[in-house]
């Protein structure tokens, strides 16, 4: 601020001086704010972020959906039939944090933590949908934050540094990629089963079936190149989060899915640590108009009392809860045999075994046909189509 000179003995040259210097700091001043004006503008016309700034939108999004649920009558938190949703959300909450952290400190655990707010997500949407709720402005906001995390997925993912680097593959990236694929065979006969005994009366069920099917074909389809192995494990990416968000509603017959997610993260976590990340690529400016992260509004003291209601409410699922999800069954909770981990593996040992990976029936030949370049499509865009 220009304090103004006061003085009834002011000389005229002074009062000349003081009009000469007050306009120059005037003009000096306008011309500062208004090239702020214009790089705020043109930042804001241009709508980008990077990593850090696509990790607080998320997280800001997240204390909007959770302001907005609390006063959903029919996602009480108390109401069985939400608390998927609200388990879902306190994971997603949680790692989101920690991928925060991995990120500053330029950590693996950024990847690891990332992938795991994805699943939360998945499972929080899948949750919400199924609660039975209609709340537009919460999942106008859930459309935003599934956005924001495919875009980090999409640009800042190890998935899409190798897609970047282009290349042939390494034997170690085509075993790695065997391995992936040979689970595929295992999983579809489980869905079949969980098709024949849960979605033959529940279209939401049978369509999220048929989402996680379609999925995993694709890996199954992979190439032994850059588009193939980023496609592929993008694909399982998908696959699993919308195992873990629908597994509540299988019933019994989704028990054998932690087991099954469980190896398919050893396989991804080999990975991980298999492959050189350069951390510069966390810096990179990706275009966000589409996000519309104008519209995620919360001041800090509503996030903060956000965070606090996820991180102090128990959402587990106990066994009557887990019922209750499920009383609309047909077969009910009769006796089902489950498949434990180990029964799994060796299952996907002898596919490995036995398999004709390298004879692939029509191979996806470009990261497009994965579907991939459209995350929010998979991971829950606006059209619930699971």
């Amino acid at each position: 601020m220009v304090s103004r000179w006061r003085g009834k003995n002011m000389t005229r040259l002074m009062r000349q001086f003081h009009s000469f210097f007050f306009l120059t700091v005037l003009f000096t001043t306008v011309l500062m704010l208004l090239t702020g004006i214009v790089k705020a503008e043109g930042a804001q016309g241009a709508q980008q972020a990077n990593a850090l700034d696509l990790i607080g939108s998320a997280q800001r999004a997240v204390g909007v959906v959770v302001q907005a649920a609390k006063n959903d009558p029919v996602l009480r938190s108390s109401n069985a039939k939400a608390k998927p949703f609200w388990d879902g959300m306190k994971d997603l909450n949680e790692n989101l944090m920690k991928a925060e952290t991995g990120l500053t400190l330029k950590d693996k655990t950024f990847f690891g933590s990332l992938a795991s707010a994805s699943a939360g997500f998945a499972q929080a949407k899948i949750g919400l949908a199924m609660s039975g709720s209609n709340n537009q402005p919460l999942d106008k906001t859930m459309d935003t934050l599934s956005g924001i995390l495919d875009t980090l997925n999409a640009n800042y993912s190890k998935e899409a540094a190798r897609l970047r680097q282009g290349g042939e593959l390494t034997d170690a990236e085509k075993n790695k990629l065997d391995k992936l694929i040979a689970q595929q065979d295992a999983l579809l006969s489980k869905l079949d089963k969980v098709e024949k005994n849960v979605a033959a009366n529940n279209s939401e069920i049978k369509k999220g079936i048929k989402k996680i099917r379609e999925n995993s074909k694709k890996i199954k389809r992979s190439r032994y190149t850059a588009a193939g192995f980023a496609g592929g494990f993008f694909a399982a990416h998908i696959t699993y989060d919308l195992l873990w968000g629908w597994h509540w509603w299988w019933g019994p017959w989704g028990s054998w899915c932690p087991g099954f997610i469980d190896i398919n993260v050893i396989i991804w976590d080999d990975w991980v640590d298999y492959y050189e990340y350069d951390w510069e690529l966390i810096d990179d400016y990706v275009d966000v108009a589409d996000l519309e992260l104008d519209t995620i509004d919360i001041d800090d003291a509503e996030l903060q009392a956000s965070d606090a209601f996820l991180d102090n409410a128990d959402f587990g699922l106990a066994d009557g809860d887990l019922e209750e999800l499920t009383s609309d069954l047909d077969n009910g909770w009769d006796d089902v045999s489950t498949d434990t981990g180990v029964e799994i593996q060796e299952g996907i040992d002898s596919n490995l075994d036995n398999s004709s990976i390298y004879e692939r029936e029509a191979p996806i030949e470009t990261f497009e046909d994965y579907g991939m370049d459209d995350f929010g499509g998979d991971f829950g865009g606006s059209d619930f189509d699971f």
